[in-house]
């Protein structure tokens, strides 16, 4: 359930309220990650459509040749040469009878009959791609892994731009030591605010250099923010380890890595042991990261935001993002966000938005029976006809919610946009469709 209902923030004030760009900036970054997200997801689906042909060892041992050689590829001798050396040598029986020295003759001559036919002088050149081609890991594994390091830097750069945002707002933040520069070092600047930013950039490049912990500690301390109770919970703080093995230990468990998480029963990892990233992986991984960084969002915005205008915006803003957040099929993740996220500390309005998403979610994983006593004991008869047609939907009172979405698009009550794009109503659209195609037949057969 989306709001539609407000202005956007006064982007064309001469002189804009501090407060709502405070709150225009944070919202504007959880949108930039969730936007980042959908790319490294997409792009994670793609490698899964084209596994057979990113990982076709074939084609690797291709390109290895093309680079090396001037000559034609000899196609079908790298093919025969290929299935030799993958096969291997199995004994025809399905038994394995023959002694390693037997295979290690068999699987020399093979290898010898099938080199025979290939261009004369380049036969080591056809081995070595060959080798290269099938004894690394397939290309997949280093794509998920670069996009795992794609994810965590998007979520490094919101919290970046929050501790920015959080400065702005909050000048007095600097500590007096901070303030200490030279003369030379302040004849460079042009400004005070060129001097200020400059300062501000030193404090959050330290604190950016450090862990997780200490980026939610610096928000705590620095600002007063609530800490985000999920940023000390395992999958968090694996994500995160996880990270730093692919960027500085190719992707293995490193000593640091299981001294970071030895504390959580959850850890399981022996050093040296390659740390899995797969497309599933992946997904779970964005999850987690996009919950940090809406709880630290709206962490930061509650606690800082004392304008209730602005608040109110943060609140709709924030109940939106969890409606596209539908819309993608992150329906875990909605449900995580709207279970640990304080929501009835908002605007009724926005609560309410947040709680129909919330049971959708729900519903959509299979799980609306945990939820479905709410959805009954939900009373509508004083909240807008939006939120009874959700309850309709809901509970599929699919004919109702139909009529009652008919009436509400003919009085302008819903727009066709949302009535369109709303994943609560796939069913009521389903049902409008159906209707309509037995309408036209029974017009067109004569039986109206």
């Amino acid at each position: 359930m989306v709001d539609e209902m407000g202005d956007s923030p006064e982007a064309s004030d001469p002189a804009p309220d501090p407060q709502m760009v405070f709150m225009d900036k944070l919202v504007s970054e959880l949108s930039r990650l969730a936007s980042s997200q959908d790319e490294v997801l997409r792009l994670a689906r793609i490698i899964d459509e084209r596994a057979a042909e990113v990982d076709d060892a074939a084609q690797r041992a291709r390109e290895f040749l093309r680079v090396q050689l001037d000559a034609d590829l000899d196609d079908e001798g790298l093919q025969r040469l290929m299935g030799v050396i993958m096969n291997a040598v199995k004994d025809p029986t399905g038994e394995d009878v023959l002694t390693e020295e037997d295979r290690r003759e068999a699987f020399a001559k093979a290898v010898e009959d099938a080199v025979s036919d290939l261009p004369e002088g380049q036969a080591s050149a056809y081995l070595a791609a060959v080798g290269r081609a099938i004894s690394g890991p397939p290309s997949g594994h280093y794509l998920h892994r670069s996009l795992m390091v794609t994810l965590v830097g998007e979520l490094e750069m919101l919290v970046n731009s929050t501790a920015r945002a959080c400065f702005e707002l909050k000048p007095g933040a600097l500590s007096a030591s901070e303030h200490m520069m030279s003369w030379n070092e302040m004849s460079k600047f042009n400004s005070l605010d060129d001097v200020r930013e400059s300062l501000v950039d030193r404090v959050i490049e330290d604190v950016m250099r450090g862990s997780l912990d200490d980026w939610m500690s610096f928000f705590a301390k620095r600002f007063s923010i609530g800490k985000v109770a999920a940023s000390d919970q395992f999958p968090a703080q694996e994500v995160l380890q996880r990270r730093h093995c692919i960027v500085h230990n190719a992707g293995n468990a490193s000593r640091l890595y299981i001294k970071k998480l030895e504390r959580f029963p959850e850890c399981k990892a022996i050093e040296g042991e390659r740390l899995l990233v797969d497309s599933v992986y992946l997904r779970e991984a964005a999850d987690i990261l996009y919950g940090l960084a809406y709880s630290l969002v709206w962490s930061a915005g509650f606690d800082l935001l004392k304008d209730e205008h602005a608040r109110s915006h943060l609140g709709r803003s924030l109940a939106n993002e969890c409606y596209f957040l539908l819309q993608n099929r992150r329906f875990h993740l909605v449900i995580d966000i709207c279970n640990n996220a304080p929501i009835k500390r908002l605007p009724e309005e926005h609560y309410l938005i947040l709680l129909v998403n919330r049971w959708l979610a729900y519903k959509r994983t299979g799980r609306f029976q945990e939820v479905e006593k709410e959805v009954r004991d939900f009373k509508t008869a004083t909240k807008s006809k939006e939120f009874q047609l959700a309850r309709l939907a809901l509970l599929d009172s699919t004919e109702e919610a139909w009529s009652l979405a008919q009436s509400m698009l003919k009085n302008d009550e819903l727009s066709a946009a949302h009535y369109a794009a709303w994943p609560l109503l796939s069913e009521v659209r389903a049902y409008g469709e159906s209707l309509e195609e037995t309408l036209e037949v029974e017009a067109s057969t004569g039986l109206s």
